[in-house]
């Protein structure tokens, strides 16, 4: 199987990638293209979507001055939202991956299962990392067709008006995320040789542990 039946499998038949993953790892293809995905809707939605929002913001709060308001709008223009949003992707991106990676190399260590080379496991988040890359393209469709800054598929939707940390919860699951995590739960199947219910449960307490702890912070990251 090449890179390309890779991509397209890892949402058909994730299992089959892992288990050629085994044997054969590759990261820089699903690596390069989630990169660039994440770098090609940041630039079209900076000037069409995000930057006219938050200029509109800024100009309608009366907490500011007219030189604090023209100062930050000063500075949204230019080339550097541009320079830093690149920075910031091509930096925190393969980080993340890497510490995905690490979490499942991990767990091998703490539940146990067969042995394998960090090289491979790296591969396979990448490829589950495409998941959130198809995220990224439905969002950025609806965010710059409404032109609105935020847009999710997240349990908020189905519970509009809860606030505070039920509501950050809510917000932080979504249907990339829960998708990807049961594709981890795959990988824990294929590499460690665990069965279903014991590469899932651990999974989804992982991933439902992150979310409680992202919607325990004021801002709700997640």
């Amino acid at each position: 199987m090449n890179g390309l039946k890779r991509i397209i499998n890892i949402f058909l038949a994730p299992a089959a990638v892992f288990e050629e993953l085994k044997t054969k790892a590759g990261w820089l293809l699903p690596l390069s293209l989630y990169l660039l995905i994440s770098l090609l809707s940041t630039y079209l939605l900076l000037p069409t979507v995000i930057i006219p929002n938050q200029i509109a913001m800024i100009s309608a709060n009366p907490e500011l001055t007219i030189e604090q308001k023209n100062a930050i709008i000063a500075g949204a223009g230019g080339a550097t939202p541009y320079i830093t949003a690149t920075i910031t992707a091509l930096l925190l991106i393969p980080l993340l991956f890497l510490f995905l990676a690490g979490l499942v190399a991990l767990i091998r260590v703490v539940f146990g299962g067969e042995a394998f080379g960090f090289k491979k496991i790296f591969a396979a988040t990448c490829y589950i990392g495409l998941i959130g890359s198809l995220g990224t393209i439905l969002t950025s469709i609806i965010m710059y067709a409404q032109n609105i800054i935020d847009a999710a598929f997240n349990l908020a939707l189905l519970f509009p008006g809860v606030s505070g940390f039920a509501g950050r919860l809510l917000s932080g699951i979504n249907v990339f995320g829960l998708w990807q995590t049961a594709l981890f739960a795959l990988l824990l199947m294929a590499f460690y040789q665990y069965n279903r219910v014991k590469a899932f449960s651990i999974m989804f307490v992982l991933y439902l542990a992150w979310q409680i702890v992202f919607a325990l912070l004021p801002t709700g990251i997640a």
